[in-house]
């Protein structure tokens, strides 16, 4: 199952501590090919990162949903239908 991160991109670069994947990677205490590999979906955030978001930013559940778990479906090829 993969996961769009999109939300969470759009979060990071629009909050003023965070600034940018490089200063989201800091804050968790990562690389940013670390980070990278998690917006890939070839790592997965841990439970530890997502709590400590969501209480650093006091963030809602229904944010925490949109952030990191927003289901990336596979596009359809009309022609195959």
């Amino acid at each position: 199952m993969k996961f769009n991160y999109s939300k969470l991109i759009g979060f990071i670069y629009s909050n003023e501590k965070l600034k940018n994947k490089t200063g989201f990677a800091s804050y968790l205490g990562v690389t940013v090919q670390g980070l990278d590999a998690k917006l890939k979906g070839k790592a997965p955030f841990k439970q530890e990162e997502i709590a400590k978001i969501k209480k650093d930013f006091n963030l809602t559940p229904e944010e925490i949903d949109a952030y990191f778990f927003t289901f990336e479906f596979p596009k359809v090829n009309e022609e195959e239908l």
